[in-house]
Order: C-alpha cells, then sequence, then structure tokens
C-alpha cells in the first residue's frame, strides 16, 4: 500500500528555504542573473548554497551528500534532486561582471 517510509533531520532548513520563497530572492536573482542554458538557475543554486550555510555547516564542499540526507523537494522544489547539487554545478555561480552587464 504505501512505500518506504524516510526519515529527514531537516533542523533551521525548511524556515530558511521558506523565507528565500517569500522575500522572492530566487526570482530577483534570475531576473539579474538569466542562465537558460542551466540545469538549475543561478538564483536556484544560491537558494541551496544559503540554505546549507543557515545550517551551520562549515565548509562548502560535498552539498550533495548533504541534500543526500534531506528532502530537497521540499526545500528547493520538485525539479531539483540532491544529484544535481554536486559542488561543480554550484561552482557555476556567475561573475560579478554578469550581474552588472544584466542589470
Amino acid at each position: 500500500m504505501f512505500g518506504p517510509v524516510r526519515s529527514y533531520v531537516m533542523g533551521p532548513a525548511p524556515v530558511l528555504a521558506r523565507l528565500i520563497d517569500e522575500l522572492k530572492w530566487v526570482e530577483i536573482i534570475d531576473e539579474f542573473v538569466p542562465r537558460p542554458d542551466s540545469k538549475l538557475s543561478v538564483g536556484l543554486r544560491t537558494k541551496a548554497l544559503l540554505v546549507n550555510i543557515g545550517t551551520n555547516r562549515k565548509a562548502l564542499y560535498r552539498m550533495e551528500q548533504f541534500y543526500a540526507q534531506r528532502d530537497v523537494e521540499d526545500l528547493l522544489g520538485s525539479s531539483v534532486s540532491a544529484d544535481a547539487l554536486h559542488d561543480n554545478a554550484l561552482a557555476r555561480v556567475s561573475s560579478v561582471e554578469d550581474i552588472h552587464r544584466n542589470s
């Protein structure tokens, strides 16, 4: 009837994710730094980094492992998987020149 049940230790991550959603940071960042060729938008990658930082993590690497232990769908949306949040993908955040060029 039901599939396997998974439990997650979420900590403050859901609160941070909702706050970022309420402030519309993803949309604002994506407006200034569009990347239609990317699987994940710059705004969504920034949200993933901010949620990670906000949970008292010291290092910004092994993000894929961090999100594999969390409910990624709840934090970042149904179109995102932990596999997509590997270090190389998150390192592809635009440079300051891109932001100024698009503003």
